[in-house]
This record gives structure tokens, C-alpha cells and sequence, in this order.
């Protein structure tokens, strides 16, 4: 028992000096999940008390490409939309893809092919790749365009709590803003399908702690009520009700609005 004692001792000296986690709640939830990989569940749950909190799960190591990872596993599609439907939803995605990502209207050329496209079978997940790699994407990444303060310091908290790596801030600050939100969402698509196909649930449970955060960190960014609500519960089950594509293109939309909102 002494030992344990140590353990969570030193547990708590390195969460407490830890500024990564977004609020205490979180930092707490990590330190379950450490001490848990110490000393197992059963003792944890002795320690810490039972729990129907949704934590965040282990950041798993990305050992494919997120591509590779599509591929090989069957992604969960949901209940079947009737078409009409799912084609107003795919309108919408695409306006709001063009907004959040290059901050411009789409023209009407570009949303019927889009639309097109998703019509054809190809996922949400592709179009958004095929628009940042494109070379207009290409050009603004470019433009000398430096992240502000309030940005920097987010990618300081957001990448050790939810990609498992960090970075120094005078490296964030003089990246390319462009260039730094698609990395973060490409490598945040990579860690959510890491996590899917190796264990459904904590997929889902990256995806609602991760949309509770954001709507906790930024309400004012949020004008649809379900992004804006800080409920973990609410956003899982919302997550395993709707086809997969749809909560990456979540993903996505979610964090380059909040690049976009606090870069402002």
C-alpha cells in the first residue's frame, strides 16, 4: 500500500505541474488513466471511486496512415438517409467546408462538382483532403500568414492531450497558419481512426470529450446547439447514431472554426 501511496503521490506532482490539460476535470481524468496503466482498473476504481464519466483514452501510437486505416476497416454507416436527405446534408457540408477551410464562398461550379462527387460514393473525408491539397489550398499556406497568441497557446494544449505529441511554442508561433490547422486535423483524423479500429468505444469517447472541451474553451464559436453543448454523453451518442464520415467531417469543421475564431 505504501507503494501505491508513492504512485499516486508522484502521479499528482506531475499532473499538477502539467499545464496541457484544458481544466481540472481533465487533468483528473488523465491522472486515472496513468495511474491505471500502473496499478490496473480494479485498484484505480479503489482509489479514484466508480465512475460513469466518459474519459479521454490512451493517445494510441499511429502505426498507418489514416488512408491505410479506411481501407482495412469497415466504418459504421449509419442508419440509411433517404436521398433527399443526405443530399441537403452534403450541400451543407460543402458550403461549410469551403468557410471554414479557405474562408471563402464556393463558387457555383465548384459546389455541383463537390456535390457530384459525394453523389458518386466518395467520402467526406476525401473531399475535405482533396480541397487542402489542392493548389489553391497550396497557395495560401504560402501566404505569410504567422498564428496569433491565443491560437498558439490552444495547439500547445491540444496537441499532447489529444495527438500525444507536443511542440514548443516559438516553433507554433512561426508556422504557417494554413499549413499548421491542416496538420493538426489531418493528424487528429489519423489518431480518431487509430482509435476506432482498435476499440470502437474510445474512439467514440475521443470524439465527445474532445467536443465538449471545444464547446467548454470557445462557447461564442459555436452557433449549432449541438457543438455547443459541453454534455460528453450527448456528443457520443450523437457520434454512434450517424454514419462515421460524419463525425470526421465534425472533426474537421471543428477545429479549423476554432483556428479561424481564434485566430481573429
Amino acid at each position: 500500500m505504501n507503494q501505491i501511496k508513492r504512485v499516486i503521490i508522484i502521479s499528482l506532482l506531475i499532473y499538477s505541474s502539467n499545464s496541457f490539460a484544458f481544466d481540472q476535470k481533465e487533468m483528473m481524468s488523465e491522472l486515472r488513466n496513468f495511474v491505471e496503466k500502473i496499478v490496473g482498473s480494479e485498484l484505480a476504481t479503489k482509489i479514484f471511486g466508480p465512475t460513469d464519466d466518459i474519459l479521454l483514452p490512451i493517445i494510441p501510437k499511429v502505426e498507418k496512415d489514416a488512408k491505410k486505416a479506411t481501407v482495412e476497416r469497415k466504418e459504421n454507416q449509419g442508419k440509411k438517409l433517404e436521398p433527399e436527405k443526405e443530399k441537403a446534408l452534403n450541400y451543407s457540408f460543402v458550403m461549410e467546408l469551403f468557410d471554414v477551410t479557405r474562408k471563402s464562398k464556393p463558387s457555383k461550379d465548384e459546389v455541383s462538382n463537390w456535390m457530384n462527387v459525394l453523389g458518386q460514393g466518395a467520402t467526406r473525408e476525401g473531399v475535405y483532403r482533396a480541397l487542402v491539397l489542392d493548389q489553391t489550398y497550396y497557395g495560401l499556406e504560402n501566404f505569410r500568414k504567422p498564428v496569433s497568441d491565443k491560437l498558439a497557446e490552444f495547439a500547445a494544449r491540444y496537441m499532447p492531450t489529444y495527438l500525444g505529441q507536443g511542440s514548443e511554442m516559438a516553433k507554433l508561433k512561426e508556422a504557417n497558419f494554413f499549413t499548421l490547422k491542416r496538420i493538426l486535423t489531418e493528424r487528429s483524423l489519423e489518431i480518431f481512426d487509430e482509435l476506432m479500429s482498435k476499440n470502437v468505444e474510445d474512439g467514440y469517447n475521443w470524439y465527445a470529450v474532445f467536443s465538449a472541451d471545444l464547446a467548454n474553451s470557445i462557447p461564442k464559436a459555436w452557433e449549432n446547439e449541438i457543438r455547443k453543448s459541453n454534455n460528453k454523453k450527448a456528443h457520443k451518442q450523437w457520434a454512434m447514431k450517424v454514419p462515421e464520415q460524419q463525425v470526421k467531417s465534425e472533426i474537421i469543421i471543428k477545429l479549423h472554426k476554432t483556428f479561424n475564431y481564434l485566430q481573429e
